[in-house]
This record gives C-alpha cells, structure tokens and sequence, in this order.
C-alpha cells in the first residue's frame, strides 16, 4: 500500500471516529470521586467531612442530551465523633450513610469547535438509596472512664439507636466537562452539588455521666461538594 493510500485510511477512520461520537448511541462508564460534606466543623477532625463514590453506569446519548442509570457504592469511612459541652469530651457516632445507590441523571451537553472533541454543560441526578449497609453500626453503647479522681460510678454511658424512619433520596446538580479520549471515547470531569430533603438517617443519643444526663441527635446527611 502506498503512503497516499495509507494517509487516505487513516484519515476515513479518523472520519469514522468523529461520527461514532456524534451519533446517538448508548455507552458504559465507570465513575469515581470525593464528596466534602457542606459542615466541615461539625466533628473533631476535618478528615472525617470527606467520603467517597464510585459505580458502573449505562448512558445513551440523543443529540446534546445523554440519559444515565447506574448502581454506585458511596462510603464514608472515617468516624464522627460529637461533642457534649457539659461533659467537655466527645462521643462516638457512625456514619450511617454506607450505601448502595441507583443514580438516575440527565446531561446537556453543548460541543465546542467543528470537530466536537470537547464539550460542556450541566447535570441532575436523583439519586436513590436502595440498599443502606452498616446496619449493625445502628444501635450501640459506649462506656468512658475518666482519669484522676473521678470514681467509677460517674463514668460517662452512652447510647445510641437510629430511627427507623429516613430519607431513601439525595439529588446532584451540577456543571461537567467532557473530553475526547482514545479516539472514540470521553474523560468527564463533574463538578456537582449534593443535598437532601430529609436526613438520610437520625441518631438519638442518651448520655450519663459524672452526676448528669442529657439527650441529643447526630443527622447524617449526604451533602456538599461531590468532584467526579
């Protein structure tokens, strides 16, 4: 084959890869990010404000408009811990938010120059909690001996239980870019805003503890920045 014939081919199946990514045609993605909750000194340290999200997702892409649905896994490791000013020491909480989601979105994709190998545009997404995980984390008691010369008996006790009640949605809204990677394929880079109606989960706390006693609730959100 000669070099025209070689320059000829390569350049049909340069054309045959911008039309594949014109065209409206389903797709599959994985993607991965951070959240960074909206409270970031609501706990002890500022670590505990960042969790986590990744999943496989399906897409089919009409004109400027793409249609999602995937099953993702979002975590948040670390643990909270709150604190009771009349005791001046913090208690253990958990999360509460380790779920299996269904995220179900939209995406308004506008396209930049003649060769469309980059785009932009904004997203929404609800997001369903469909399978809620930790759930031994839900009830739970602690005990805490103070030092020096504070006997046993006013050792801090402490209980929690979450309601049975919570919130099964958490929405995204945000703006992404999306860049023209191996040929026929695309690297998006989300930016979004999480938040909810309704926590996705309430502990009620009950505390004992050198003579005194008291009662508060821990709502665990899924909120805040979320970069994907």
């Amino acid at each position: 084959m000669s070099d025209d014939h070689r320059r000829v081919a390569r350049w049909n199946r340069q054309e045959q890869y911008q039309n594949m990514i014109r065209e409206d045609v389903g797709y599959l993605f994985y993607n991965g990010g951070w959240r960074i909750e909206s409270e970031p000194d609501k706990v002890e340290s500022s670590y505990s404000n960042w969790s986590g999200t990744h999943g496989l997702n399906y897409g089919y892409r009409k004109s400027n408009l793409s249609y999602e649905i995937g099953l993702n896994f979002i975590y948040h490791s670390p643990d909270d811990f709150f604190y009771i000013p009349e005791l001046d020491h913090y208690v253990y909480s958990p999360s509460g938010i380790n779920s299996l989601i269904v995220p179900i979105g939209i995406r308004f994709n506008i396209p930049v120059g003649e060769k469309e190998k980059f785009r932009f545009g904004a997203n929404f997404a609800v997001n369903w909690i469909a399978i809620p995980l930790g759930k031994n984390n839900e009830s739970g008691r602690g005990v805490y001996y103070w030092q020096g010369d504070v006997p046993a008996s006013d050792r801090l006790v402490y209980t929690w239980e979450a309601d049975k009640q919570r919130s099964r949605f958490f929405f995204k809204a945000g703006i992404h870019g999306e860049l023209q990677f191996l040929k026929s394929s695309f690297l998006i880079f989300q930016v979004s805003r999480a938040f909810m109606l309704n926590p996705a989960v309430t502990f009620n706390y009950e505390w004992t503890g050198k003579g005194q006693s008291g009662s508060f609730q821990v709502e665990s959100v899924i909120d805040g920045y979320m970069f994907e």
